[in-house]
């Protein structure tokens, strides 16, 4: 065989070996990372009915229940071979859909409670939650329709998104005063919900947290708050009054919107954003006179049919017009606008086809550095803007 042959005879052996022993290492470390897999699986045991892992710094967790008991206590300690495990958390969907389950008892020992851990447990009436619980996980007791009565331990400090979502029958809750945030529909959907006092740990209230509470009368907002967010009390009709602390500056697009007995308002003038909707559909804002509807610091909305050639002059000290407030008023001719206005939302102008100018008593700088300016003016062409240093003009725009 001549040298040249035999080379390219080495390179084919080559080219048919390389891919075998590729696939040869990446069949070795997939078997060795099973093998550490199952070596390193958590030890499970059997209590009541409940399935516990145990892990190796002798605390345990709840992460399953077969059990018939309608009545379940949570252990504070299981003993396995002479070893005592500390029970310190509720796994996620432990008891997802034990429809059998009416009640459950949680000790002190248990410091949190995993997501979805009693979600669509339809027959659970109470729960009690010691002051050991830190946190309560997303979906936690998401459509527990018959739970009617919870006792939320003072170390409470986190309730998670959706956590008792849906739950018809919960008519009071008491929220403990380390938690900071009522969040994203938290109690979205608890139609007997009547009534509930959030504690001055609070800052945010989060969207669609009271959605659909349709037995809600009353509600005291702590001046702690300082952001209620998009449609935070969407169609809470029984609400009739609520007063706004001075520690509120943003309320959430549509987070009043089809309160249908909201007729008083009390609105702090530290409000600086107001989304869209937010007041849609109550007695409050159908009852308030046409024209300019202003929010704190806010242009909220014209309400009404504009007469044409209307000018408008905003009062000084805003600082945002809000999305859409003066959409479609086509009788709009020129408008106002004060320097301290540093925010317009989107299609806030959209429509004003007459529109041909703005005064800003402010800089073209301070102009240009207006948020949301560029998606304001949707449907207008041709329009002037005169600034203290200068004219600026917005070029045509589809609608």
């Amino acid at each position: 065989m001549s040298e040249s042959v035999a080379k390219k005879w080495r390179r084919s052996l080559l080219s048919i070996h390389a891919p075998l022993v590729i696939l040869a290492a990446v069949l070795a470390v997939a078997l060795l990372a099973i093998a550490v897999s199952g070596d390193s699986e958590a030890e499970t045991t059997m209590y009541n009915g409940l399935e516990i892992e145990l892990k190796e710094d002798n605390t345990a967790s709840v992460v399953g229940y077969s059990g018939d008991p309608k009545d379940v206590g949570i252990p504070e300690t299981v003993t396995v071979d002479n070893v005592q495990y500390s029970v310190t958390s509720i796994g996620e969907s432990a008891f997802e859909r034990c429809t059998s389950l009416t009640s459950v008892t949680i000790p002190s020992s248990v410091t949190s409670v995993g997501g979805w851990a009693f979600y669509e447990c339809t027959s659970l009436t109470s729960v009690a939650i010691s002051e050991g619980v830190a946190s309560i996980g997303k979906c936690a007791f998401n459509s527990c329709h018959n739970l009617a009565s919870v006792t939320l331990g003072a170390g409470v400090e986190e309730i998670g998104k959706s956590a008792f979502f849906n739950c018809p029958s919960l008519t009071s809750i008491d929220i403990p005063d380390g938690v900071t945030a009522i969040d994203m529909e938290v109690f979205a959907g608890c139609t007997k919900l009547a009534s509930i006092e959030i504690p001055d740990s609070v800052t945010y209230i989060g969207v669609r947290a009271f959605f659909g509470c349709t037995s809600l009368t009353s509600i005291e907002i702590p001046d702690s708050v300082t952001e209620i967010g998009d449609s935070a009390f969407f169609n809470c009709p029984s609400l009739t009054e609520i007063v706004l602390p001075d520690s509120v500056t943003t309320i959430g697009m549509a987070a009043f919107s089809s309160c249908t007995s909201l007729t008083s308002i009390d609105i702090p003038d530290s409000v600086t954003y107001v989304g869209s909707e937010a007041f849609a559909e109550t007695p409050w804002y159908n009852g308030q006179p046409d024209g300019l509807v202003y929010i704190g610091k806010v242009a909220y909305a014209y309400k009404g049919e504009m007469p044409e050639g209307t000018e408008i002059d905003l009062k000084e000290g805003i600082t945002y017009i809000a999305n859409g407030a003066f959409r479609g008023c086509s009788g709009l001719a020129s408008i106002t606008i004060p320097y301290s206005v540093t925010g317009i939302g989107w299609a806030a102008f959209s429509g004003c086809t007459s529109l041909t100018t703005i005064t800003f008593k402010g800089t073209t700088e301070q102009w240009n550095a207006i948020v949301g300016v560029d998606s304001a003016f949707t449907g207008t062409s041709g329009v002037e803007i005169i600034c203290t240093d200068g004219t600026l003009s917005i070029w045509p725009r589809e609608v």
